[in-house]
């Protein structure tokens, strides 16, 4: 062996990569070799020279095809540099000889998962758990990828060994805590984030995700606590002060909030997200000018953005303005295809603005699908009663306005409109009965005494930004 190889090996070995490379490409412009090409491939590769890693590796593999180790960091260099089809085409072909060699593994997860073939990426992290039983850092590092693309269902048999064989991981508990949150098993959650925060008391993204989950479960005191940590260690973490924002709203401390959003908004001035939040807050604070102000600027701010789209429709038909309604209500139906109850409030709210411009055919087709679906509950029943009435289709209005009076007994006006359909249909004395119905809740309602009424406010619809 050349005295030259020998040295850069050691070089390599110690770190002293600068030297170890010059060491080699004298070496290999005297002799060139495949074995020398694959060692500067190697201390190129640990350098970030992934150009020249990759060129390396080429040559170390056209002087010797069958040199395994020069074709398996090649893909893996070709991941690193972010030539994802390449790094698919150049290790999958060495399975299984790659599937105990967890960085191999890695390697190939990601980019399958980036040229959008996750099944086949699942496969791979699946057999990462058996290659790293004697690494499990490289089992958790597949289940942050997993986590990143939000494969989290998927993702929680891997983090659950993970955290066995973690156990002084705060990561590891923190990651397999987010993955049951998000797959809707809330009752695992705190615990695991009670050990990760244990092993490391100042870590933000549990500290973060612990104080959302309060929040969820309107445990408003103890998501400050954790939230006010969180801005102990980072004075402006945007996350944390939206979060206490919403803390802020949920605790009707209305004032503050819009305060703390005001000044959020002027350091992501883009973040439609954040807007909606102040928006939220002018409806509680019942500032509905405020509000409706906000929601109409958002629409020429944001006007591709769904809740956006979906929150200036139904405020637009609360101030009247149905056409305009009605054009943002349809832009926003293709783009909610999977999101099953925004979608139905923007149907239910475009069926109620093409009812006031008397389109009762498409309004009516609307109604009776959400109706079916279980969906609007009693103002939907009682808009499509409306239609009905209008249309002459007295005893479809009646069958709806029954069902409105059964499950809303002290609807009042409910009961005038039954009575309309019921003279209309020659039951007078039925008819007559619901006006008394009627005017016994109207007396009732007047008898009591001003303070213990509650209070009623028309509420222009608040969609998801909260």
């Amino acid at each position: 062996m050349d005295p030259r190889f020998r040295q850069a090996v050691e070089q390599a070995q110690a770190g002293r990569l600068v030297e170890a490379e010059a060491s080699v490409r004298s070496l290999l412009s005297d002799k060139p070799s495949p074995d020398g090409y694959r060692l500067l491939g190697f201390i190129c590769e640990n350098q970030g020279k992934l150009g020249q890693a990759e060129q390396a590796y080429r040559e170390s593999l056209t002087l010797n095809p069958g040199l395994e180790f020069s074709r398996i960091r090649l893909g893996i260099v070709f991941c690193k540099g972010r030539k994802y089809t390449q790094c698919v085409d150049s290790l999958q072909p060495l399975q299984p000889g790659i599937n105990a060699i967890p960085e191999a593994l890695f390697y190939l997860c990601q980019a399958l998962l980036e040229t959008g073939r996750t099944s086949q990426a699942l496969q791979i992290a699946a057999k990462m758990e058996q290659a790293a039983r004697a690494d499990p850092e490289a089992l958790l590092s597949v289940c942050r990828l997993l986590t990143e693309r939000s494969l989290y269902r998927e993702s929680v048999p891997l983090l659950t060994r993970s955290v066995e064989r973690l156990p002084q991981s705060a990561e590891a508990h923190y990651l397999l805590a987010l993955a049951l949150s998000r797959t809707d098993r809330i009752d695992h959650v705190e615990p695991l984030l009670d050990k990760a925060l244990l092993l490391q008391p100042d870590f933000v993204p549990a500290l973060l995700l612990q104080a959302m989950n309060r929040l969820e479960a309107k445990k408003l005191a103890e998501a400050k606590l954790s939230l006010g940590r969180v801005l102990e260690l980072q004075p402006k973490e945007p996350k944390a002060v939206f979060l206490l924002s919403k803390v802020m709203i949920d605790g009707e401390e209305y004032s503050e909030a819009i305060r703390s959003l005001r000044e959020l908004i002027d350091r992501f001035p883009e973040d439609p997200d954040v807007h909606l939040l102040l928006l939220s807050a002018y409806r509680k604070d019942e500032n509905y000018q405020k509000a409706f102000e906000t929601s109409l600027d958002l629409l020429d701010r944001f006007p591709d953005y769904p809740l956006v789209l979906y929150n200036g429709g139904l405020d637009l038909e609360i101030m009247g303005r149905f056409q305009e309604a009605e054009t943002h209500l349809r832009k926003l139906l293709p783009m909610i295809q999977g999101d099953p109850d925004l979608m139905a409030g923007a149907r239910l709210g475009l069926a109620r603005v093409l009812a006031h411009q008397n389109k009762t055919v498409e309004a009516t087709a609307l109604f009776e699908e959400a109706i079916r679906l279980n969906q609007g509950g009693v103002p939907a029943l009682s808009d499509l009663s409306e239609i009905y009435l209008k249309a002459g289709e007295f005893e479809k209005a009646e069958k709806l306005l029954r069902q409105v009076v059964a499950r809303e007994p002290k609807r009042k006006q409910a009961y005038i409109q039954l009575a309309k359909v019921l003279r209309r249909l020659g039951k007078i004395e039925e008819a007559r009965e619901q006006i008394r119905i009627f005017q016994r809740l109207n007396k009732a309602e007047k008898e009591t005494p001003k303070g213990t009424q509650a209070q009623q406010v028309v509420q222009p619809s608040q969609g998801r930004s909260e």
